[in-house]
């Protein structure tokens, strides 16, 4: 299992704040399918399931992911969970 936070908490991919890039990316993948109950919203594309959680992104990658959705869900669920042990949203 692979959790991505990104690295700097105040800049994403390109020098975009991390909740616009993964705005930008549900746009992108509009017609995506979503996992209910995880995150502020989410969407599955590769490399697996993005989640957007009080203005962080996180990418959560099992390999395959068209195969176990139930297992997506659970990581994704922990690691919203988790999410404020390493934000300042504590």
């Amino acid at each position: 299992m692979h959790t991505a936070i990104p690295s700097s908490l105040s800049t994403g991919c390109l020098g975009t704040q991390p909740d616009r890039h993964a705005k930008n990316l549900i746009i992108e993948f509009k017609d995506a399918e979503k996992i209910e109950g995880v995150g502020d919203d989410n969407f599955l594309a590769p490399p697996g399931l993005h989640i957007l959680k009080d203005g962080y992104y996180i990418t959560i990658s099992l390999g395959s992911m068209t195969r176990d959705r139930e297992k997506l869900k659970a990581a994704g669920m922990k690691a919203v969970e988790n999410l404020g042990k390493y934000t300042r949203n504590k």
